[in-house]
């Protein structure tokens, strides 16, 4: 089981940090976000992360209210 479905009761908070999330899934969960930095290693060595986007993001709704529909999913 993943921390996706044991979550705290309560989450209140309305900012986020995502890494390698495509701009139209952020679109939707998101008032504002804006890309704070990109993946990198000083070997410039490929791997699953290098190249992924660091985005901050400013959520519609607060966490918990949107747990359930967009983030505990059974997609992989």
């Amino acid at each position: 089981m993943s921390w996706q479905y044991r979550r705290p009761d309560a989450l209140p908070q309305r900012m986020l940090v995502t890494v390698g999330v495509d701009p139209s899934t952020l679109q939707g969960l998101c008032t504002t976000f804006h890309r704070v930095a990109t993946v990198e290693n000083r070997w410039r060595l490929d791997n699953e992360e290098r190249g992924r986007t660091i985005d901050v993001c400013r959520l519609a709704r607060p966490l918990g209210a949107i747990w359930e529909s967009r983030i505990a999913t059974n997609e992989l």
